[in-house]
């Protein structure tokens, strides 16, 4: 702690003597920052949330090897005023045309594309040929399209005045940044349909919904950031009642924000669905930590200290608790390397860097700005000016202190009581995810993507690879008989679904042909697209693939539905296939979430533990530690029990915001400790006890205005078009306000509890 002092002594010294010098180096830094902070990249992060080495990760990336990816699709939903003319037939039917030509887009399934039987000829054709015929008889035509039996779900509303198309991507586009260039130029087709047909043309699906969530993101960060910085500053100005007092507390946090942006730049770390809480995270925490040390470089300025004797002071009294809070913040964020998620992992190392980059703009950024504008009036005056703790509600807290202390086992025994109630609510943890929980349910896609759903079937599917060790060009029959009875056992498993197998399309061109003659199947079967092919069998002809269509469901859903298909699979008594796990990105996600949820969970638990042992060894006072406990996890557990109580359960905003929020949370309590032991080693401090009112009154002004900055910074949040962001923002709120009554009303008693008096006597003696 002594060699701390004395570096931030140097520090003092160095940026008193030498502030031109350094503003020079400052301002040279933040240009190159500036120039990093131009190559950050944006990335929902949907594609590498679940990389993990867990086995259900391992068995999606073994069928996604063998068969092209389910979730890949892009769907055109179109709707007419009324039923669909034969104008506007036949400018979709070019639209498909034009579609199919955009490089990525392997395949469009339509109306268009529908198939019949002709005796006659013993061929298949078209459902709807070039010729559409006469305006009288589009209905007839769309209504037989409607019940093709060679389809799996219709693609025509019971109205005839809605149709979907699914176009069928090349699995590169499941990068969004080449994906992009065939977004937009299906877009700007669909929009001249729209515009020339009298139609309704609209995009969803996921890879337009990541689209969606990337421009959201980018969108979200410049109005955050600047709301939330500006709410922020506005704060400032109506605690300490001054413009400039108000104005230079923003400096610092501005500046750490874009050292902040500049790492992410050089170092390639993007803004994805996790990450983009932290920026407005880092802007009011080194906002908060300014507002600390410039409270007391206030309260010093008020007692008549000069710059030369204030700003030594401030730096050695408060820059050892800032750092300290940034060191447990930073050690709670190293609790999520506990994850086996690389984007979790990255998360934390953003949140590191930017901790980092608070603490060197709170310890040297922050006091340079005092040394450069104090001589201008205005602004010592300022600071010159008293400031009244009554004002900031320290009076009643002192009082509220001193009442809690003198019932200080009786503050114990409530809190330990309601601490095991919370953690038997809070255990065992119940995770949540949903595929589509980033996304706002009133949004026009996943509206779009309902109402595409409601005609036609759910776009997500779990998938199951029946694997048998016998190739050959065409399977024998013992081995479609096994297919069969795995799909059936499927279908009676789950009546609800539609089950789409190689079975299944055998079928439907039996009934179509009415021949039960497998060869004459089989060569209709071959005239399949490729795109269709691949999704049933595999290149190698060695397993077939079985999708259960189901629609967005919680997690746990998922997984019930999972178990169900490999139960039925498991009893389906196959003699010559090998059924796998149920797998495909949603069943995948539904079972790595609730590991990953579990492993945020444990890194909280991590740093509930580690962040007390850290704060003892950095004042070396085991009771530090001890008393610090139940005062920050408290809080975290009152949010976590409403979470399970409420049925919201843990998803991954509420499961990151808990770790984050107790690392930032303790910052109040390292602040309170700090005072507690500057008072503590004061030579006029007597063996008598410490008057831990007289500590809240000094203490809390500072705590409950840090505390109100970082909440209604937080609020900008609530501004975010992307609802997980919301609710983290919102959790991390009403933590930090429980964490602050926690520290201002428990704290104390505790330490009362532990023996301060005896602490001081041995500090005397010694």
């Amino acid at each position: 702690m002594l060699r701390l002092t004395d570096l931030l002594q140097k520090i003092a010294t160095t940026l008193l003597n030498r502030q031109y010098t350094i503003l020079v180096l400052v301002i040279l830094i933040s240009i190159g920052a500036a120039v990093g902070a131009s190559h950050m990249k944006f990335d929902d992060g949907a594609r590498d949330l679940f990389v993990s080495s867990q086995p259900e990760y391992q068995q999606y990336e073994r069928h996604i090897a063998q068969y092209p990816r389910a979730d890949t699709d892009i769907i055109v939903y179109a709707k007419a005023p009324k039923t669909f003319s034969k104008p506007q037939l036949e400018i979709l039917r070019d639209f498909i045309l034009d579609v199919q030509l955009i490089e990525g887009v392997e395949l469009a399934v339509s109306i268009f594309s529908l198939q019949s039987y002709d005796d006659k000829t013993g061929e298949f054709r078209n459902l709807i040929d070039d010729n559409l015929g006469s305006e009288d008889g589009i209905a007839e035509l769309l209504a037989t399209a409607r019940n093709s039996k060679l389809v799996v779900a219709p693609l025509i509303g019971e109205d005839l005045d809605e149709t979907v198309i699914l176009l069928s991507v090349d699995d590169g586009l499941t990068d969004i940044e080449q994906a992009k260039s065939a977004l937009t130029e299906i877009e700007k087709l669909a929009d001249d349909v729209a515009q020339s047909g009298d139609m309704e043309i609209q995009l969803t699906g996921l890879i337009p919904i990541r689209d969606r969530i990337i421009n959201q993101l980018t969108s979200d960060q410049m109005v955050m950031t600047a709301i939330g910085g500006l709410l922020g500053l506005m704060m400032s100005l109506v605690m300490f009642r001054s413009l400039w007092i108000g104005i230079l507390n923003g400096i610092a946090p501005m500046v750490a924000l874009m050292l902040t942006f500049g790492c992410y730049g050089y170092l390639g770390l993007e803004m994805n669905l996790i990450t983009n809480a932290v920026p407005v995270l880092i802007l009011v925490l080194a906002m908060a930590d300014c507002i600390h040390m410039t409270y007391e470089m206030r309260l010093h300025a008020a007692n008549g200290s000069s710059l030369a004797d204030a700003i030594p002071k401030v730096l050695t009294e408060m820059g050892p608790p800032c750092i300290l809070a940034g060191l447990t913040t930073m050690l709670a964020l190293g609790g999520l390397f506990y994850s086996d998620s690389p984007l979790i992992q990255s998360f934390a190392m953003a949140g590191i860097i930017g901790l980092f980059m608070t603490m060197t703009a709170t310890i040297v950024i922050h006091p340079l700005v005092f040394i450069l504008t104090w001589h201008f009036r205005p602004v010592e005056k300022a600071f010159r000016q008293p400031l009244k703790s009554g004002r900031f509600g320290g009076d009643q807290l002192s009082r509220a202190t001193g009442w809690l202390v003198s019932k200080k086992y009786r503050v114990l025994a409530v809190s330990i009581g309601l601490t095991a109630i919370l953690l038997g609510q809070f255990f065992p943890i119940q995770s949540n995810y949903r595929f589509y929980e980033f996304v706002n349910d009133r949004d026009e896609m996943i509206l779009t993507l309902e109402r595409a759903e409601a005609i036609s079937s759910p776009t997500q599917s779990l998938v199951t690879s029946l694997q048998t060790s016998k190739q050959s060009e065409q399977p024998p029959e013992a081995v479609m008989v096994d297919l069969g009875k795995a799909h059936i056992a499927v279908e009676k498993a789950l009546p609800d679904h539609v089950v789409i197998s190689l079975y299944s399309f055998r079928k439907m061109i039996a009934n179509e042909i009415q021949q039960d003659d497998p060869a004459a199947v089989d060569e209709m079967l071959s005239l399949l697209p490729g795109r269709i092919k691949d999704n049933l069998i595999s290149g190698d002809g060695q397993s077939f693939n079985l999708s259960i269509l189901v629609s967005d469901a919680p997690s746990a859903e998922i997984r019930r539905l999972s178990e169900r298909v490999n139960t039925a699979l498991g009893e389906a008594d196959l003699e010559y296939l090998e059924a796998s796990p149920a797998t495909g990105y949603t069943a995948m996600a539904a079972y790595v979430s609730d590991q990953m949820i579990w492993d945020l969970a444990i890194s909280f638990l991590i740093a509930a533990f580690a962040c007390p042992v850290f704060i003892a060894l950095w004042f070396r006072r085991w009771q530090y530690g001890v008393a610090s406990i139940l005062p920050n996890v408290l809080p975290i557990l009152a949010v976590g029990a409403f979470l399970m109580a409420s049925g919201w359960h843990l998803q991954f905003a509420s499961a990151v915001a808990l770790s984050i929020a107790f690392g930032v949370a303790i910052d109040d309590t390292v602040h309170l400790l700090n005072r507690l032991d500057i008072e503590r080693k004061k030579p006029s401090v007597t063996s008598d006890a410490i008057n831990l009112s007289d500590i809240s009154r000094h203490i809390s002004p500072a705590l409950v205005t840090t505390t109100l900055v970082l909440s209604v910074g937080l609020l900008s949040t609530l501004l975010s078009q992307i609802p997980t962001m919301s609710f983290f923002g919102l959790l991390c709120i009403v933590i930090f306000i429980l964490a602050l009554l926690a520290d201002l009303l428990l704290l104390p008693p505790i330490v009362q509890i532990l023996g301060e008096n005896k602490l001081i006597r041995q500090s005397k003696q010694a």
